[in-house]
């Protein structure tokens, strides 16, 4: 069965990646205002305090009564301007100034698949602040990247928020196959392997259903027992079906070309899963084929496991980049931890 996706797709204009973004803001205010409250907070300066959602109150004072309880509305208004690049045009910025009535809380996003040149986001930064001096305004002016924002959005997600964290890499997927997401940096997929853990090191190899949707990575974690035991350079993804009386491999679709090498070690694993499942995995599934798993202890802090697929980029966890090896990252990645 094919997933049914959250956001638009088909369509690169900048208003279907507007809207898109828009309706992930608000699906994370309907679930939680609290938590959009908190994501906002995250994405703009700490001195700016936002207060997002109803306020509940008893025995307020009104000038001629004093109800028993009163709710409220806190006001906000955020407008954002999206590029697929990063060429955002100042005076478009500094207009959108003026779309801001009087509301308590206001912010104006600029969206970009990279982030501005320092010099550039400088520049309009000072510009707000003169805007906001000679107005006797407080608009908060904040730069993302579609990446900012994924990563601000997952920081509020729970493991057991299954529809948000659906939601959420339906966004992700949406935004890597529209090129909104950096493509050099060393991209880290971590699943979940109970039992299977075993074969995956042995046979190199990770395997999932083929109805489960995957966004761009260039390495492999295996996460079992609260943390990350090796990761791999991803070969290959090769979706086949295995002939019991051939004793062979329909190959259905694959990223690379495939070897023959690997083709025996999913014949191997698929055979081998029988006895470490308890199931067959002959058909319906891709397989992950992976270089040598480089064994390395990435502890996850925050209590209980994770319940589905994580990603992070390595850079931003390490320091390191594309050009280094996937033994030092596990290296680097084993006295780190994780929440």
């Amino acid at each position: 069965m094919s997933k049914i996706h959250y956001f638009q797709r088909y369509h690169q204009k900048e208003n279907v990646v507007t809207n898109n973004t828009m309706l992930l803001f608000s699906r994370l205010y309907h679930h939680s205002p609290k938590k959009f409250e908190m994501f906002l907070q995250s994405i703009v300066d700490s001195s700016i305090e936002l207060k997002i959602g109803v306020r509940f109150a008893q025995q307020e004072k009104s000038s001629k009564s004093v109800p028993d309880g009163i709710i409220t509305q806190h006001s906000f208004k955020i407008a954002i301007e999206t590029k697929l690049g990063n060429d955002f045009g100042t005076a478009q910025l500094l207009n959108h100034l003026e779309c801001f009535k009087d509301e308590e809380v206001k912010i104006l996003i600029a969206l970009s698949s990279r982030p501005f040149e320092t010099s550039n986001l400088e520049n309009l930064k000072e510009r707000v602040k003169n805007y906001n001096i000679s107005n006797q305004t407080k608009i908060a002016f904040v730069a993302l990247t579609f990446n900012d924002v994924i990563k601000a959005f997952k920081e509020q997600v729970n493991d057991y928020d299954l529809e948000l964290l659906d939601i959420i890499e339906d966004f992700n997927l949406f935004c890597d196959n529209t090129g909104l997401l950096p493509k050099d940096n060393p991209r880290l997929l971590i699943v979940p392997c109970g039992d299977s853990i075993r074969d995956n090191f042995k046979f190199r190899m990770y395997y999932d259903p083929v109805t489960r949707k995957h966004t761009r990575a260039t390495h492999l974690g295996v996460y079992n027992a609260k943390k990350v035991q090796g990761i791999a350079k991803i070969a290959n993804i090769i979706e086949a079906n295995y002939d019991d009386e051939l004793d062979a491999l329909n190959i259905i679709s694959s990223e690379n070309d495939v070897t023959l090498d690997q083709q025996q070690r999913i014949i191997d694993i698929i055979k081998a899963s029988v006895q470490t499942l308890g199931w067959s995995i002959k058909n319906g599934h891709k397989f992950f084929c992976l270089d040598d798993l480089e064994k390395t202890s990435f502890r996850k802090n925050s209590k209980g496991g994770i319940m589905g697929k994580r990603y992070m980029y390595i850079d931003e966890i390490t320091g390191l980049n594309k050009d280094n090896t996937t033994k030092e990252f596990a290296e680097s990645l084993n006295s780190l931890t994780w929440d």
